[in-house]
């Protein structure tokens, strides 16, 4: 059997850690990613081939047709998601045309599986845990875009032979982390002995290693399991407590200053995962 798995956003946040997992089952990773990209985040992973390309959302399907050659399974990780910006980015549009070009060439090739990265921010706000089921509702650019490239591509593999999976990813943390989000600033922070404010502390989140979500990802694809997958620990915790959890470590719990929850936030007040995996 052809064990090529193609990833995008290998490099990132998510993709070093499905790189890492899936070659640990045995497949041999096709990376595509731009030439500037740190190649050296990748070290545990079987690299069969690098493609390089300046923007992949820009390639057309006759590209991605030549970069899937003897590929068995692609892993679609890549998108925009630079932090504060990319809610509202009409880069999204960007994001969600080149995948359907990515897909199309996929419809036409002889890949088995497909898995696509969704988002738990797909699903409508609600206190109740959050299924595979639960509706949907777009909210601003991102989530229209992703809950666009979801049904897209649900019904274009439909009618063929490759199976779908569609990952959607609820609160990550770890290793490779955008210095800008939470925990890091928590963790730098504290390490230089500075205060720590945190705003909103009583949210619920749903909070889950990214090495942990690499291994899910990794059991989607050895497992060949279709449809939409909730990435998550259906474990609800609150900022405030992987704040102090996080200050424990450092025995600094006299530098967190947690704030008002603010009634104006446009965050939900839960959001709480299902794993259906």
């Amino acid at each position: 059997m052809n064990n090529i798995v193609l990833i995008t956003g290998a490099t990132g946040f998510i993709g070093r850690q499905v790189a890492n997992e899936v070659s640990k089952l045995g497949y041999q990773v096709r990376v595509v990613c731009r030439p500037s990209s740190n190649l050296s985040v990748l070290n545990d992973a079987v690299i069969e081939k690098v493609v390089l390309t300046e923007d992949l959302f820009s390639e057309d399907s006759c590209w991605w047709h030549l970069a899937l050659e003897g590929v068995y399974a692609v892993i679609h990780l890549a998108w925009y998601v630079e932090p504060k910006l990319y809610i509202d980015s009409p880069k999204n549009i960007s994001c969600l045309k080149g995948t359907l070009a990515l897909a199309e060439a996929c419809s036409a090739s002889n890949i088995t599986q497909f898995i696509g990265a969704g988002t738990c921010l797909e699903y409508e706000r609600s206190d109740l845990p959050l299924g595979i089921d639960s509706p949907l509702i777009a909210t601003n650019a991102y989530t229209a875009a992703k809950i666009s490239c979801y049904w897209n591509l649900k019904y274009l593999f439909s009618n063929t032979s490759i199976s779908f999976s569609w990952c959607r990813f609820f609160y990550l943390y770890g290793e490779g982390e955008d210095r800008r989000r939470l925990v890091p600033y928590v963790h730098d922070q504290l390490l230089a002995e500075n205060k720590v404010f945190v705003a909103n502390p009583d949210l619920i989140r749903d909070f889950l290693d990214v090495k942990l979500a690499g291994k899910l990802v990794a059991k989607v694809l050895s497992n060949n399991k279709s449809g939409a997958v909730n990435i998550c620990s259906g474990v609800a915790e609150s900022v405030r407590e992987i704040v102090e959890k996080i200050a424990k470590s450092y025995g600094r719990y006299d530098l967190l200053t947690f704030g008002e929850r603010n009634a104006n936030v446009n965050e939900p007040p839960v959001v709480l995962g299902i794993c259906n995996i």
